[in-house]
């Protein structure tokens, strides 16, 4: 999503001033600078890889290095094995995803007549309203309805860094294509509706990377304006009869989206029922407990599937997580033990009881986090404090992140603020506090570090109304002269909350009309 925004940044940053140094190192510097580098490894090939690595690292031992001599060593490699085209070079194709914001997103536009497609390429924005001229040597890998192939994941063909190509040769009109194979380019694929349609058909048939990248896909490109929403709600409701880890993993993650968006809107009732009902097999096939047998992606799938389940209220889920605490709260335990809660179970658990508990259960947790001397059990309940549904509740948590006396660490502050902020109950409550703290905030934490920063960013989350805009923006342009490590957060805010509304205003209606639709259709 960061990546996605006017205000963020390339990988690679030149720095003017030391508080430009804490602002770049985000999910851009460390998320994406991996992902390209698992892109790269894909369209050089894993041995190619290795070998430049190694001679890199053999040349420039006992010395420093720059970039630029990474991309020679690659280069050379790749040259002698074969694997780059001899008029390419590793520098030329990667200064264009390391030098350059954002990424792209490639439209395969097919014509069924002529069994061609058109390919052309556009940066990737959260406002499809903003046109740019950027593009990037995007290395293309494709497979068929007729001939699928999953395993090949080097380039078939370039964008050699210009807008648009043609493919030719595909199948008819009954048969998808799939670009981006394994997801191992970092770009986003559309296609025109019929190709989507294809590939909706087939979903099931899919493989677990290839569903999961579908969705995560289409799901982005509704939201930013490049897909009706129908096709990739259409999608969506394929995972009524799924229960792998991937493609669950990338829909709820999508679904934050909708899930925010929607929280204070009367198409929220629509969008709990249909998530709960597409969850409904997922769930029962994990259940509650941890098994023995468990795989590591099943500890990881519950998890997900647990989150999402209680925080829609799923009865049976919201019940075994009140129970288990209730259990904890009633049992003469040593202050560090967690009875019957096991440690896959904490987040959800300790969340849900205090969500749908009184004083008495949320002033436990915070005696337990007191008392706890683990590192991360004390994350999970001072995390799990801000799911109150009390505003009073959260007003007190929020002021004791001011004060060296409350308990909570200084380091721990903005932890504790983005709980609440990410409370739909607490969201207006965390915006008020930051706007009416402002100066307490910085005299505490200090301009120079990254937890008001990471405050002004969670603000952003339910924000999606003309009023709330504007409220931003003026906390802004008050505080102007003393933003601090706070200005890049700020523009960052403003244009996520400047998507949200031009969200509500080009989206709701069809999201609306859609849930309404499935809901009646599926007699929910």
């Amino acid at each position: 999503m960061l990546d996605a925004l006017e205000s963020s940044h390339p990988i690679s940053v030149p720095v003017q001033h030391t508080d430009q140094i804490r602002e770049i190192f985000d999910r851009v510097s460390y998320c994406k600078g991996a992902s390209v580098i698992r892109m790269m490894n894909h369209f050089l090939g894993e041995e190619t890889f290795k070998r430049g690595l190694t001679n890199y690292l053999e040349v420039h031992k006992f010395s420093n290095a720059r970039q630029d001599d990474l991309w020679q060593q690659l280069t050379l490699q790749a040259h002698q094995d074969g694997s780059l085209p001899l008029h390419m070079t590793v520098k030329e194709i990667m200064d264009t995803w390391t030098l350059q914001t954002g990424y792209p997103v490639v439209t395969v536009t097919r014509n069924y007549l002529n069994v061609s497609a058109y390919i052309s390429q556009e940066r990737f924005l959260l406002s499809s309203n903003t046109i740019t001229n950027a593009t990037w040597w995007v290395p293309l890998t494709f497979t068929t309805q007729e001939a699928p192939d999953f395993n090949m994941t080097q380039p078939q063909l370039w964008l050699e860094n210009v807008q648009s190509t043609v493919v030719e040769g595909l199948p008819g009109n009954t048969s998808w294509v799939l670009f981006n194979v394994h997801e191992t380019g970092f770009y986003r694929v559309n296609y025109d509706h019929a190709n989507w349609r294809l590939l909706i058909s087939s979903f099931q048939q899919l493989p677990d990377v290839t569903r999961a990248q579908l969705l995560d896909d289409s799901l982005n490109l509704a939201l930013s304006g490049r897909l009706e929403y129908r096709i990739a709600m259409d999608l969506t409701s394929q995972l009524i009869t799924d229960v792998e880890y991937l493609p669950w993993s990338a829909a709820l993650t999508a679904l934050e989206h909708l899930d925010t968006m929607l929280a204070l809107t009367p198409a929220y009732g629509n969008f709990k029922h249909i998530v709960l009902a597409l969850l409904d097999k997922v769930y029962n096939s994990l259940q509650f407990e941890d098994r023995a047998l468990d795989s590591h992606l099943d500890l990881l799938n519950r998890a997900q599937v647990l989150s999402w389940a209680c925080r829609l209220d799923h009865e049976f889920c919201v019940w075994n997580a009140k129970n288990k605490y209730r259990r904890w709260m009633t049992q003469e335990l040593e202050e560090r033990e967690t009875g019957p809660i096991s440690p896959n179970q904490k987040e959800v658990v300790y969340c849900t009881a205090i969500k749908h508990g009184g004083a008495d259960v949320w002033n436990f947790a915070w005696k337990k986090y007191q008392l706890s001397n683990v590192g991360s059990d004390k994350e999970h309940l001072l995390e799990a404090l801000g799911c109150s549904r009390e505003p009073w509740i959260l007003n007190r948590y929020l002021s004791w992140i001011t004060s060296n006396s409350s308990g909570i660490r200084k380091q721990d502050g903005a932890r504790v603020f983005v709980t609440v902020a990410n409370n739909v109950v607490g969201h207006s409550l965390a915006f008020n506090f930051l706007r009416d703290n402002w100066d307490a905030l910085q005299s505490y934490y200090g301009v120079a570090f990254s937890s008001i920063s990471r405050m002004v960013s969670a603000i952003a989350t339910y924000m999606n109304t003309p009023l709330q805009l504007s409220q931003l923006e003026k906390l802004q342009d008050e505080n102007a002269d003393k933003l601090g490590t706070t200005t890049q957060s700020f523009k960052q805010a403003i244009e996520v909350v400047r998507a949200n509304v031009q969200w509500m205003a080009n989206s709701y209606n069809e999201v609306n009309d859609w849930l309404e639709s499935y809901s009646k259709s599926h007699y929910l």
